[in-house]
């Protein structure tokens, strides 16, 4: 008796390799345009997120320089320049033609020491970092304070005294020129160290803010 066999085709065991080419090429026309379609909507959205983004950000570094370096500046430039027109005030003291004018010129002086250390005060408000805080405390502050007291306990009381003799003139001459101008060109240097760093920092932030929206 002959024994008769199945036989069965051996599958190939190389699987159908499936790769987004060739799944692409398997669609129909519509379903392809379909697809590319939302290919196309999702990269339009991708890019919108990105732009969206970096505008956000240039949006908020200029708000930053507007309210924050900028201002920082303007403070810093604000308190010299106050700064320069109490010397200003101080040497027409002793130079009044009259003590009354010797008197208004004093007080004016007086209260534009005030208004010097509101400058200071508002700077100080605003934050500074630890290059503008050393600045202010090693070098302008002091010095601030150095002035006044002379200006108050020696040179006031000399511009203020309508009969001061030739000797006194000249010794209120040689402190504004020896004590007074060295502490005084100090604190105007150090609002200009303050003034020219925040400078830099602004012009750091415009760059940095340029390159991102560019990136994007």
């Amino acid at each position: 008796m002959t024994t008769v066999s199945a036989f069965i085709p051996a599958q190939s065991s190389r699987a159908v390799s499936l790769s987004p080419k060739r799944f692409f090429a398997d669609l129909k026309i519509s379903a392809k345009i379909i697809t590319l379609v939302a290919l196309a909507g999702v990269l339009t959205a991708v890019v919108g997120l990105v732009g969206q983004r970096a505008l956000v950000d240039l949006r908020d570094t200029n708000k930053d320089i507007a309210n924050v370096s900028s201002h920082k500046t303007i403070l810093a430039l604000d308190a010299k320049s106050d700064w320069i027109d109490l010397r200003r005030l101080i040497l027409r003291s002793l130079l009044a033609p009259s003590s009354a004018d010797a008197v208004d010129q004093a007080q004016k002086a007086d209260a534009q020491f005030t208004a010097v250390r509101a400058d200071f005060d508002a700077l100080t408000k605003m934050g500074l970092d630890p290059r503008d805080t050393k600045t202010l405390d090693e070098q302008v502050l002091p010095n601030i304070a150095a002035t006044e007291v002379l200006w108050t306990d020696k040179i006031k009381p000399l511009a203020m005294n309508p009969n001061r003799t030739a000797a006194q003139t000249h010794a209120a001459a040689v402190l504004v020129a020896d004590k007074f101008g060295p502490l005084a060109n100090s604190v105007a240097d150090g609002a200009e160290k303050i003034s020219t760093a925040n400078q830099a920092d602004t012009q750091a932030e415009v760059k940095d803010a340029t390159k991102s929206a560019s990136r994007a």
